[in-house]
């Protein structure tokens, strides 16, 4: 699939995680039919019943002493206000609720 460039086109892509309400496995697809794969229901003690928030992110960690590591493809390394084209952003956020419902 095509990739975002810095002040150029943009592309979105679909991510959807879900908790199988029956085996309380979460599961994560990518676009329209590209099922990755899940989270067994075990690793999540305080999720048994419903998250109380959603979160999206990552982390960058250099454990070499003298400094040095790899370029990180992380972002662009601009915040919102550069304005669209320049920062990451998220849209059409959707959560779904205790009746499995989006909302």
């Amino acid at each position: 699939s095509p990739v975002s460039s810095f002040s150029s086109n943009q592309y979105d892509i679909t991510i959807l995680i879900w908790k199988d309400p029956k085996l309380g496995n979460w599961w994560m697809s990518f676009g329209d039919d590209a099922l990755v794969g899940y989270w067994p229901a075990e690793l999540f003690n305080h999720l048994t019943d419903h998250a109380t928030m959603v979160e999206w992110g990552g982390e960058v960690v250099n454990t070499r002493p003298d400094g040095l590591h790899t370029s990180t493809q992380m972002g662009s390394g601009h915040f919102a206000e550069d304005g669209f084209g320049k920062s990451s952003y998220f849209r059409n956020l959707e959560i779904v609720d205790s009746d499995n419902t989006l909302t």
